[in-house]
């Protein structure tokens, strides 16, 4: 029961395939992190350490802080954040960027890369989305309103779109300004610049208006993620004119995921979301990072993405229907709100790591390969690469 192929006969054939299509236009990339992550990679990163441990290195980086500023707020959006942990966020932010283009170099350089380095580098980037995302509102005193779900989505949503694009454009081709470096560069440069000038600047009016700093921050990165996403979405359109619309249908699983987060907002009861939005993040969190690896599986493996994963239909399902009748009742029904938000955090994170278990079984018996070691082969040492 534990073991489950996810990736069908036809799917093995395509991770066997696989090809590695892509480009990064990014100045900051290009000429700064391009260049100091290889130097690194030539002179520092031992031959023998697999890629996928320096990425899973890098997530576990991430999540220190992040877990320690969440104890400090009482997992709240909202609180006092000393200086060091604003710098301590701000460091471990760009060592996850450091780290996540060391991986992929790596790879290149041990000729160890794989469809599962992929899988992999992109299912921790879609948790660390979530990560970075709370670490911003709680830093920048966004609260437990609608502006927190709001900075979730404004990262969640052009991710999905991009990962949307390259599914259909077999490759990812960024602009010369993208979210994955130049902004992860900038929102470290925030926290820093809280911990030196602390986090009380973000609860200060912006130009006098009605409207404080940080809620200024999120409509203006927003608006910015609408033009991401958009441009994702013509580019493909473009590309497939006369099925564009037709191919626009896998992106019906991102508009479910953000009504049903919307209407767990805006019907919970009993200041549901007011104590527990946090939570309520890290279940769309989790639900979210098992879409996109869903995604990027299909894009590997050469197969239909099927859209949101089965699981996540019934959880949604579960929760939306505890929330509206609730509203209708006026109260919970048989179990509170925030007892059945955690059952099902834990039961989204257990089939998330089942997906993720067995999807990696069946990826290293199929190509031959393992996930945190290296395993070079003759044939492999003149095979050229073409993957990250």
């Amino acid at each position: 029961m534990f073991r489950y192929n996810y990736i069908t006969l036809e799917g093995e054939n395509g991770l066997r395939s696989y090809q590695y299509h892509g480009s990064d236009n990014s100045i900051l990339m290009k000429y700064v992190i391009s260049p100091f992550t290889q130097w690194q990679v030539n002179t520092i990163v031992p031959e023998l350490l697999a890629p996928n441990v320096i990425t899973l290195v890098g997530l576990i980086i991430t999540l220190i802080p992040h877990f320690m500023v969440s104890i400090i707020c009482n997992f709240q959006l909202f609180g006092e954040v000393p200086s060091w942990l604003c710098f301590m966020i701000s460091a471990s932010t760009l060592l996850y960027l450091n780290l996540d283009n060391i991986d992929g170099k790596q790879a290149r350089k041990t000729r160890s890369s794989s469809p599962l380095g992929l899988l992999f580098d992109h299912g921790c980037d879609a948790i660390v989305t979530t990560i970075l995302a709370l670490n911003t509102c709680i830093i920048m005193q966004i609260g437990n309103g609608i502006q927190s779900v709001i900075a979730f989505l404004m990262g969640a949503i052009p991710f999905f779109t991009a990962t949307w694009e390259e599914y259909y454009m077999n490759g990812l081709n960024l602009p010369i300004i993208h979210g994955a470096s130049e902004g992860i560069v900038a929102i470290s440069i925030i926290y820093g610049i809280t911990g030196v000038l602390g986090t009380s600047i973000w609860t200060e009016h912006t130009f006098n208006s009605s409207i404080i700093n940080s809620h200024f921050f999120v409509y203006l990165m927003s608006t910015l993620a609408i033009l991401s996403a958009l441009m994702n979405f013509g580019t493909v359109f473009f590309k497939h004119y006369e099925n564009g619309w037709k191919k626009a249908k896998d992106l019906i699983p991102i508009f479910v995921f953000t009504a049903v987060f919307l209407i767990v907002y805006f019907f919970s009861i009993e200041n549901f979301t007011s104590h527990n939005m946090q939570a309520i993040i890290y279940f769309f969190g989790i639900n979210f990072a098992h879409l996109m690896t869903s995604l990027q599986l299909a894009h590997v493996a050469n197969e239909p993405f099927s859209g949101t994963p089965w699981s996540s239909i019934v959880l949604y399902t579960i929760l939306v229907g505890h929330t509206l009748i609730s509203y209708l009742l006026g109260f919970s029904l048989l179990i509170s709100g925030q007892t059945l938000l955690y059952i099902l955090i834990g039961v989204a994170a257990l089939v998330y790591l089942h997906f993720v278990v067995n999807v990696s079984l069946q990826c290293t018996e199929v190509l031959g390969i393992r996930v945190f070691s290296i395993q070079k082969r003759r044939e492999e040492e003149a095979k050229p690469d073409h993957f990250i």
